[in-house]
């Protein structure tokens, strides 16, 4: 769940008769994820009236997804968030990036770095 992070109960796939698109993106906020949602959502209302449910998995946490939500004007009910990449390795897709960071560097050398990235510096509680 987007909102408050834990798993969903949402199945993937609906059981009502109706068929699905799922997309399976990489890291939320990428601008390739953000640009490509931007037209799902367009496209929305055409998936709707042709009985298509439409599910989008990406890789971040809840706040994360809160703020792709935001930006992208995606419903927090068609996003799922796997914090783990754990699908995205099951099916042998990009995970996403695995840094690690030398012991000795501080944690204001790592905010100075992050402080150049689009998004910013993360919520602590993500850090």
């Amino acid at each position: 769940d987007p909102t408050t992070g834990e798993p969903s109960s949402s199945p993937i796939l609906s059981d009502n008769g109706k068929k699905s698109l799922v997309v399976l993106l990489p890291q939320l906020g990428e601008f390739d994820s953000s640009e490509y949602c931007e037209f799902l959502v367009a496209a929305q209302q055409s998936l709707s009236e042709n009985d298509i449910d439409l599910k989008v998995i990406g890789i971040g946490s809840p706040s994360a997804a809160q703020e792709f939500c935001r930006f992208t004007g995606v419903s927090p009910e068609i996003l799922l968030v796997d914090p783990d990449a754990a699908l995205h390795k099951e099916l042998g897709l990009y995970g996403g990036p695995n840094l690690s960071v030398p012991d000795g560097v501080s944690d204001d050398v790592i905010k100075f770095f992050l402080r150049q990235l689009p998004g910013g510096i993360p919520d602590d509680e993500e850090m």
